[in-house]
């Protein structure tokens, strides 16, 4: 068969991406090489007939293994996590591909209920887990749900991290009420990825009466451990700036962005009157002359990076924000801040280029 119409076939009956078919040309042409290799040999022998087996095995193992590798990378994703941060199918290959998330096979099952994690996505200082719990198809998971006792650490070979994070539990699908998503954020100080694990606890499955309360009515009883060994993770993209903001003593000197962050090294002087910082990061300024809102659940971390200075030269500060949408670093132009004053909105784009 033509790897023309085998390639026409696969796309029809698979509905093959754009990732996958660059897969597949490349094992294509290493089949053409072990079959115009193999018809050099029958040549040199003087025999007649089939290819041999054992190169068309060997080639068509390799285009097997090009259309599974690339295809995992593609439909690694979740697909509520990929609903919720707003990612197409090239996004989400382009991050898998990039090492800002991976497939995950972790689940554990007590008291009835099992909870999976379905996703992780990793960027230096910024931390998203998404958690699947499933229970029994007669449970009622629907209300507010969360676990009475949850903790997350990062674990080195010499060292144990804690780390600040929120979580909340996603609306319920119509017709699983027996199935919910649970989502936690974390921000990172500079912690590298590399050779760590993450911890996970989460004990007694319950519901509050209130929303956001603590969990009053239990649902289910039992423990739910696991341990993710991280990958080394996505290190972003810097861009020196070296900005001072309108009418302030701020200074921006470098924005690291990421497709789901950023994280600004800045300076701001001790010696003023206001205790918050006038000006706020809202949005981002894109290439093609809009404005795309910040899409985020945990609020900006900001401040000093050494809150107790020995003297008040110390102004070393830093903002980091994390977000539950994807975005495309080559098309962000510049980043959108906003002061109050008064009624009036001023405005002010910081460019990166």
């Amino acid at each position: 068969m033509k790897s023309r119409k085998m390639k026409k076939i696969l796309k029809a009956e698979i509905g093959l991406p754009p990732s996958v078919e660059q897969g597949m040309e490349k094992a294509f042409e290493q089949i053409r090489r072990e079959t115009a290799a193999a018809e050099a040999e029958k040549r040199t022998v003087k025999k007649r007939g089939k290819v041999p087996g054992t190169a068309l095995a060997a080639a068509l193992i390799l285009l097997l293994s090009a259309v599974t590798a690339a295809g995992a990378a593609v439909y690694s994703w979740s697909p509520k996590v990929a609903e919720e941060f707003q990612a197409d199918q090239e996004q989400q290959d382009l991050l898998t591909k990039e090492h800002l998330t991976w497939p995950l096979d972790i689940a554990v099952t007590d008291g009835g209920v099992t909870v999976s994690l379905e996703q992780a996505l990793t960027v230096p200082d910024y931390l998203y887990l998404c958690f699947k719990i499933t229970g029994p198809e007669d449970m009622d998971l629907t209300g507010d749900i969360s676990f009475n006792f949850m903790d997350f650490q990062l674990v080195g070979q010499k060292e144990r991290v804690n780390f600040s994070w929120s979580g909340h539990c996603m609306e319920p699908e119509e017709g699983q009420s027996n199935i919910r998503y649970y989502e936690v954020w974390g921000f990172l100080r500079g912690i590298s990825y590399e050779g760590m694990a993450l911890d996970v606890r989460l004990k007694d499955l319950g519901r509050s009466l209130e929303k956001g309360g603590d969990p009053c009515e239990t649902l289910a009883r039992g423990s739910w451990n696991m341990r993710w060994h991280m990958g080394d993770g996505y290190e972003g993209e810097t861009f020196r700036v070296e900005t001072v903001l309108p009418d302030s003593d701020f200074t921006v000197h470098t924005v690291t962005m990421t497709p789901i962050s950023f994280y600004m090294d800045c300076d701001w002087s001790r010696d003023r009157t206001g205790e918050e910082l006038e000006w706020n990061p809202i949005g981002y300024c894109m290439e093609d002359g809009t404005t795309e809102p910040f899409r985020w659940e945990l609020p900006p971390e900001k401040g000093y990076k050494n809150p107790v200075p020995e003297s008040s030269e110390d102004t070393a500060y830093e903002i980091r924000q994390g977000f539950k949408k994807t975005y495309e670093i080559d098309e962000i132009r510049g980043i959108l801040f906003c002061r109050v004053n008064g009624e009036e909105k001023e405005y002010f784009e910081l460019e990166l280029r």
